[in-house]
């Protein structure tokens, strides 16, 4: 009986290990489809783990660089206080690539009482008015209460050289306008006025104004021809319309819209989901991304990513914004084997984990 037993257990050993060899196998193949390399961008907080850009071209240049990024560090969700470091930060590049830093980053941080309050930055946006390049970003002061969303201030610096900054403006207090959550202003300076689109409650809106300090008269934008939760979005203005990307947050995904007014939007197509395949630096998430128009026939956008350990910067690029692809930055890959198999046991172990944490629940 005992050496049936044996037997029987190394049977089970063997289709154990057997399946174990499968299931490696068929996530290493399909990684090949969604294994591209992200950005390489430093942090101030030293995790290099970028969020939420947002992205200005100028074609001749601009203070001897053509693209300036703003971005924030990844909060890590291990963290009570996890958002203490979102705050916004600069990079610049002359091939949208390749980035470094000119400033001591963050762009602004929070002083003694801020950080006593559990205050915390959020969702940069630069903004290109004439000669002066703008950053507007958000702050909501919590007071010392972890759970306060409704004291959201919109902030602003200014500057004509990339290099030397003017002292934060507080433009105005959202608290006193949006329903639930004033969330990743896009914003456009033109003919003298600025025009800005958010997501309040899961819905889009859009306000505009001479004077950056007096907004008001929200107006919700419809969304046509497809079913969609807004979290963060952006907007630009190219090829005679006004171009929305939102990060739907109940589907993990990017839509891209378009608009001849400004406020009816009708659905284009899904640019990107996250892959879902193990090693991919944009494996378990995708956030808040932005758009550029190069030229006539190099459309870009920079998407957030996520894969369960940091967040990365990636790059999508092709001659139309209906027709993009994940570039694949200095051709080269973002997980070798070794590193896969770290992240397929990290993935397979939380799966088993939560597994077992729903079933004694």
């Amino acid at each position: 009986m005992k050496k049936y037993f044996t037997v029987i257990l190394k049977v089970l050993g063997i289709g154990v290990l057997l399946a174990l060899v499968i299931d490696i196998s068929r996530e290493w193949i399909k990684l090949r489809d969604f294994n591209q390399a992200p950005l390489k961008i430093t942090t101030f907080d030293g995790s290099n783990s970028p969020y939420h850009p947002s992205v200005k071209y100028f074609e001749k240049g601009w203070n001897n660089y053509k693209f300036w990024m703003a971005e924030t560090p990844f909060y890590p969700y291990s963290k009570p206080y996890r958002d203490r470091n979102e705050c916004p930060s600069l990079h610049v590049s002359n091939d949208g690539i390749h980035w470094t830093e000119i400033i001591k980053n963050p762009l602004d941080d929070l002083d003694s009482i801020g950080i006593k309050n559990l205050d915390y930055y959020s969702d940069p946006h630069l903004v290109q008015n004439g000669d002066t390049l703008e950053c507007w970003y958000r702050i909501n002061k919590r007071y010392g209460n972890i759970e306060e969303k409704r004291n959201v201030f919109l902030l602003r610096k200014k500057t004509t050289d990339g290099v030397h900054w003017s002292e934060c403006d507080t433009l105005c207090n959202f608290g006193t306008i949006q329903e639930l959550e004033f969330v990743s202003p896009a914003i456009l300076r033109s003919d003298s006025i600025y025009e800005m689109w958010y997501v309040d409650n899961s819905k889009v809106f859009y306000m505009e104004n001479s004077n950056p300090k007096k907004w008001g008269n929200a107006q919700p934008c419809a969304l046509n021809g497809h079913e969609c939760k807004p979290w963060h979005l952006d907007v630009i203005k190219a090829d005679g319309f006004y171009w929305l990307l939102v990060y739907d947050f109940i589907n993990d995904e990017l839509t891209l819209w378009k608009s001849s007014d400004k406020k009816t939007f009708e659905f284009v197509k899904l640019v990107l989901t996250n892959s879902g395949a193990i090693g991919s630096f944009y494996q378990t998430a995708l956030y808040r991304s932005c758009m550029l128009k190069q030229s006539d026939d190099l459309y870009r956008i920079y998407f957030s990513a996520f894969n369960e350990e940091m967040t990365f910067i990636g790059l999508m690029e092709g001659k139309s914004f209906e027709d993009l692809h994940v570039v694949d930055i200095d051709n080269s890959h973002y997980s070798n084997l070794p590193q896969f198999l770290k992240y397929y046991y990290l993935t397979r172990w939380r799966a088993l984990y939560f597994r077992y944490r729903h079933f004694k629940e």
